[in-house]
C-alpha cells in the first residue's frame, strides 16, 4: 500500500508541476531604434557628424554640376555652402545620374542616408545610389 501512496502522490506532484508550467515565450524583440533625422542647413550640428551615416530631410532647391563635368549636385539651399549637398559622381552610375534625372528632384521634400564629409569648409552627402534618396510625400 505504501508504493501505492507514493506513486499517487508522484502522480499528483507532476501534474501540478506540469500545470504550473508556462510555455516558453520568444523573447521579446527589440523595438527598431528610430532614425534620427538632421535640418541639411544646421551646419553647426552636422559638422560634429562628418564620417557618420546620417540621414538628411529638408526640401531640395537647386541643382548644379562641377566645371569639370564629373558630379552632380542637389542642394537644400540656393547657396550651397549654407546647407550639405547631395552629389552625384556621375562614374559611379552615368545612366542613372543624368541631369534631367537628377533635375526632377528639385522642389521635392527628400529623405537622404549617406556618410557625412567635408570638400574643403563644404559638408556634403555623395550619392552613389537611388535608394539613398527617398521622396517624402505629405503627411508622412
Amino acid at each position: 500500500m505504501n508504493t501505492r501512496l507514493l506513486l499517487s502522490f508522484t502522480l499528483i506532484a507532476l501534474a501540478a508541476a506540469r500545470a504550473e508550467e508556462k510555455p516558453a515565450e520568444s523573447a521579446p524583440k527589440p523595438a527598431a531604434t528610430p532614425v534620427e533625422v538632421y535640418d541639411p542647413k544646421a551646419l553647426e550640428v552636422l559638422r560634429g557628424k562628418t564620417g557618420q551615416v546620417i540621414t538628411l530631410e529638408g526640401t531640395l532647391v537647386r541643382v548644379g554640376e562641377s566645371k569639370s563635368g564629373t558630379h552632380r549636385y542637389l542642394n537644400f539651399t540656393k547657396l550651397y555652402r549654407e546647407s550639405v549637398s547631395l552629389v552625384f559622381p556621375i562614374e559611379k552610375n552615368p545612366e542613372e545620374f543624368k541631369y534631367d534625372t537628377i533635375k526632377a528632384w528639385v522642389g521635392k521634400k527628400v529623405r537622404a542616408t549617406g556618410t557625412l564629409s567635408e570638400y574643403g569648409s563644404d559638408l556634403q552627402m555623395i550619392i552613389e545610389k537611388w535608394d539613398q534618396v527617398v521622396e517624402v510625400k505629405a503627411g508622412s
